[in-house]
């Protein structure tokens, strides 16, 4: 529950920024000149930035401002090039590391949508709020969610260790024991399975992905991320639910983080984190990142569309206005919000509507703390605009869509 965040209206998040590949963030200020700097000059010469071609370009370093530019007249990026190409992804440095799937399928089919994925290592509990929640770099989560026409099936399973993890460095190629196996089969491709404990329910699905959006160094209020995003990618393949094999075809984002937690007494509470891809008129995606620390500061309001496929669009501000809310056990939690954003000659405005998610069954090894805080994966529906404006005046095209809302509310007052 977010009151109504819009530019002027806050602290600017762009004072003593860190701007890469264009993108503002607000580091923290006793951490501007020292652990950031640390981080991007040790990530410098890893196999991410050998793969993708990028350096860095100190552009003020008293101000410590960089930009990450694309080395010119290269190969456009591939799938192996930004997706745990790290060498530190499961090292000792990183806290918690990730990678997940949303899918959102046909309205034709069973299959609503699904959210899969695992994560290495675990957040302080402190740090939303939940003070007997402690963080272990060695666990690893392995989770899926499959949301169907009748409501939602979850499998999670926390008895792994990051020895069970197996990559190649060659490609993206990974397995946890016999739960989850990716394997990537073209520069794009990446055929993604997983299974539960019973066999009962399970996915085997071809993921095409084509663009991406890497943010290198990110600073939030506890901790420094690395990210990235492929915000449209094809899906197709096959869900099992309770046995039984259905077809499905969609659009989905694949979301990869990694972060180091901070320690000072400088680093914030988390206060609302919100990400959102949605599935826009069955030809292209967005994917929305809102978050805030407790003190009400706004650290990312990034707005990724993919309209024109394989460009992005991206807005660096985004108002996120909650409009409607529903009491449950004694809390407001927001059931409406509405989206705006723009940028020079484009700007997107839409109103979402969250659908309550019934649960019908949980399986696996949960530990009881981490089923009942990570929150259920709602359907939302969607309809608005996307207007572009030229000289031959303004072409309006009315979106509509559906997609998975993941939020955290910690400490927000929504009035």
């Amino acid at each position: 529950m977010c009151p109504f965040f819009h530019g002027s209206d806050l602290p600017s998040p762009y004072k003593n920024t860190i701007a890469m590949n264009g993108t503002p963030f607000k580091p923290q200020e006793e951490y501007r000149n020292k652990e950031v700097q640390k981080l991007i000059f040790s990530r410098n010469t890893s196999p991410l930035y050998k793969s993708v071609n990028f350096y860095i370009h100190p552009v003020n370093w008293n101000s410590t401002r960089y930009k990450i530019y694309t080395l010119p007249g290269r190969p456009a990026m591939k799938l192996a090039d930004v997706f745990f190409q790290n060498s530190s992804l499961y090292g000792s440095m990183n806290d918690c590391s990730g990678l997940w799937l949303f899918a959102c399928f046909n309205d034709d089919c069973y299959i609503e949508s699904l959210r899969a994925g695992f994560m290495q290592g675990f957040y302080e509990g402190i740090d939303y709020g939940l003070e007997s929640i402690h963080g272990d770099p060695n666990k690893v989560t392995v989770r899926l969610e499959i949301l169907t026409k009748e409501g939602l099936y979850t499998y999670i399973d926390q008895r792994f260790g990051r020895n069970d993890f197996r990559h190649s460095v060659d490609g993206m190629n990974m397995s946890i024991r016999n739960r989850l196996k990716i394997m990537q089969t073209g520069d794009s491709e990446v055929v993604w399975s997983m299974i539960d404990t019973t066999g009962d329910f399970g996915i085997t699905l071809n993921l095409r992905a084509h663009s991406y959006h890497l943010y290198p160094t990110l600073v939030l209020p506890n901790n420094l991320s690395n990210m990235v995003v492929s915000p449209d990618v094809d899906v197709s393949g096959v869900v099992t639910v309770k046995g039984e094999a259905f077809d499905v075809s969609g659009m989905g984002a694949l979301d990869q983080n990694w972060s180091r937690k901070i320690h000072s007494e400088s680093a914030q509470r988390y206060g609302y984190s919100h990400y959102e891809p949605i599935y826009w008129n069955n030809e292209f995606a967005s994917v929305l990142y809102f978050i805030v620390s407790a003190n009400g500061t706004v650290y990312l309001q990034d707005l990724i569309l993919t309209m024109h496929r394989g460009k992005n669009i991206v807005f660096h501000e985004v108002a996120l206005e909650h409009t409607s809310f529903e009491e449950i056990n004694g809390i407001s939690i927001p059931v409406k919000y509405r989206v705006h954003a723009r940028i020079e000659n484009i700007e997107i405005d839409y109103v979402v509507d969250i659908i309550p998610t019934k649960t019908l069954a949980v399986s696996g090894y949960p530990e009881m703390l981490l089923k009942t805080w990570v929150p259920n994966m709602p359907l939302i529906s969607a309809r608005g605009t996307v207007r572009e404006h030229s000289g031959q005046g303004t072409k309006e095209t009315s979106i509509v869509g559906k997609g998975i809302l993941e939020f955290i509310l910690v400490d927000l007052d929504p009035s």
